[in-house]
C-alpha cells in the first residue's frame, strides 16, 4: 500500500498502517515506544456474539511459530541478506507446516463463527492483530504450496481458499485499514491458487467443490460503503476525544509513526492534529460527515475511476483521507474481480474434466458448477468475458474490461512505469487494457 507524507496521514494515525502490515522480519526488530498516558472518556463498546471469530483467530496467532521463516519460505524473492532468507526445500516447508499444525487447526475453528472487529475509539488505537492475521495468510499459502508440490490438489485448493476466507472475514466491522489487510490476505491466498490453475499438469480433484466454496466465501464480502461507515464513525469518535483531551495528540502522533517512522508519518500526523486543534470542532466534524456521506453515496454506484478533486479549504480530516479512500475502493473492486476470475477458472477446469472440452458460454457452468454467471465488477450489468480459443487445458480466454472500462478483446493491461517484470502485469487504477485472467495479477 503506498504511503506519502500527505495522503494517508490520518489513516496511518488511526489504524497503524505501517505496523499493521509490516513484515515479520521488520516487526521482530522493532522496539515499541512508550507513549505518554492520557485520560480517556468512557466509551461503551457494542455487544458482540458469545463466540467471536476475532478471538479465535487471535488465539491461533499466539500458537504460530517461526513466522519469519514462513514469510521467507513462501516468498519468491530472496535478497534481504537475512540468514533465514533462502529457497526452502519441500522438507523444510513441510516441517514448518507440521510445527504450525495447532495454529492452523485453531484458525480453522474460527471459520464457524461470525467475525466482529473491535471498535476503533481513538486516534491512539493500536491494531497489531492485523499484522498477525496477514502472517497467518502466509502460513496458509505455504501449506497450499506444500500440498501442490505433493500433488495433493484438493488440499492445495482449500488451503488457498482458507486464506481468502480469512481475508473476507476480517473486514467485517473494520475500518479501511482492516479492509486493506483483508485484501492483502486474499491476494496472498489467491496468487498460488491462480498459479496452480494455469499449470498444464494441474489436477481436477477438488476444483468443482473449490469453485462452489469460493462462491460462498465471496458472499461474505462486506460492501465498501459499509467499510466507509465504520471509518466515518471511528474518525468522528476519535476526533471528539482529541478535542476533549488535546494532550493525546502526542500519543496519537506516535501511534501514527508506529515503531519505525522512516516514512515521516509521526511528524506529519503531529502537524495534522495541530491543524485540527486550531480549527473549530463542530465545523471540522460537520464538514467531515458531509464529505464522507457524499463518498458513501458515490461509492455505492458502479465503479468510476475518476478522482474528484477536493477543495483545499476542506477540513483536515477529509484532506488527509480522501485519496486513500479512493485508492482503497480500487483495491476492493480489483480484489473482488480477481476472486471471480479464479472462481470461474476452477469451475472451467472441473467442467473440462467432466466433458473433455470447455463450454461455449459461461451459462453452461450454472447451476452445477457455479450458482450464477460471474459478473465483471468494472462493468455495469455485464459478465466476465469468455470464449473458447483452443483444445488444451488453457484453451480459453477469460478477462475483465479493467479500470479503463474499455473492452480490448482480452489484451492484457500493462503498467508502463513498472520497474521490473514482476510488477509489469499488476493492475493499477490508470492501467490501460483488460485484466487478462492468465497474464495479469493483483
Amino acid at each position: 500500500m503506498p504511503h506519502s507524507k500527505r495522503l494517508p496521514i490520518l489513516a496511518a494515525a488511526l489504524f497503524v498502517t505501517l505496523g499493521a502490515i509490516a513484515s515479520p522480519a521488520s516487526a521482530a526488530k522493532a522496539k515499541p515506544k512508550k507513549p505518554s498516558a492520557a485520560k480517556r472518556p468512557a466509551v461503551k463498546a457494542p455487544k458482540a456474539a458469545s463466540i467471536n471469530a476475532y478471538d479465535v483467530f487471535l488465539a491461533a496467532t499466539k500458537l504460530a511459530v517461526d513466522q519469519q521463516k514462513v514469510g521467507f519460505a513462501v516468498s519468491k524473492n530472496h535478497n534481504s541478506g537475512n540468514p533465514l532468507d533462502h529457497v526452502y526445500t519441500l522438507e523444510e516447508k513441510t516441517q514448518l507446516i507440521q510445527e504450525n499444525a495447532p495454529a492452523l487447526a485453531k484458525l480453522r475453528e474460527g471459520f464457524a463463527y461470525t467475525y466482529h472487529n473491535p471498535p476503533v475509539l481513538s486516534f491512539t488505537t493500536m491494531m497489531p492483530y492485523y499484522k498477525e492475521f496477514r502472517a497467518m495468510a502466509r502460513l496458509l499459502a505455504l501449506e497450499a504450496d506444500v500440498a501442490n508440490e505433493k500433488k495433493d490438489t484438493r488440499t492445495a485448493i482449500n488451503s488457498s481458499l482458507d486464506a481468502i476466507q480469512l481475508g473476507e472475514m476480517i473486514q467485517r466491522d473494520s475500518p479501511v485499514i482492516g479492509m486493506l489487510v483483508g485484501v492483502a490476505c486474499q491476494a496472498i491466498g489467491r496468487r498460488p491458487l491462480h498459479d496452480m490453475i494455469i499449470t498444464p499438469d494441474f489436477g481436477a480433484d477438488g476444483t468443482k467443490e473449490g469453485a462452489q466454496r469460493l462462491s460462498r466465501i465471496m458472499a461474505l464480502h462486506v460492501p465498501y460503503t459499509e467499510i466507509l461507515k465504520i471509518e466515518k464513525q471511528a474518525n468522528i469518535t476519535s476526533a471528539k476525544e482529541l478535542y476533549s483531551h488535546p494532550s493525546i495528540a502526542v500519543q496519537a502522533a506516535q501511534t501514527a509513526g508506529g515503531n519505525d517512522d522512516s516514512n515521516g508519518q509521526e511528524e506529519a500526523a503531529r502537524q495534522m492534529f495541530a491543524m485540527m486543534l486550531q480549527s473549530d470542532k463542530d465545523q471540522v466534524i460537520t464538514s467531515y460527515e458531509n464529505q464522507m456521506d457524499s463518498l458513501i453515496e458515490r461509492y455505492g454506484q458502479p465503479y468510476d475511476s475518476t478522482l474528484i478533486p477536493i477543495s483545499r479549504q476542506s477540513d483536515p480530516l477529509s484532506l488527509s483521507t480522501y485519496k486513500l479512500i479512493y485508492e482503497s475502493r480500487f483495491k476492493d473492486v480489483t480484489s473482488e474481480m480477481s476472486s471471480r476470475c479464479v472462481m470461474t477458472m476452477l469451475a472451467l477446469r472441473a467442467y473440462f474434466a467432466d466433458h473433455k472440452s470447455y463450454p461455449t458460454t459461461l451459462e453452461a457452468l450454472t447451476p452445477e458448477y457455479l450458482p450464477r454467471v460471474p459478473g465483471d465488477p468494472f462493468a455495469q450489468d455485464a459478465p466476465l468475458h469468455y470464449s473458447v480459443t483452443g483444445d488444451g487445458l488453457n484453451g480459453y480466454s477469460l478477462y475483465s474490461i479493467g479500470p479503463d472500462k474499455n473492452d480490448d478483446g482480452g489484451n492484457p493491461a500493462v503498467n508502463p512505469s513498472a520497474k521490473s517484470e514482476n510488477t509489469k502485469m499488476i493492475l493499477y487504477p490508470d492501467s490501460l487494457g483488460d485484466f487478462n485472467a492468465f497474464l495479469n495479477h493483483y
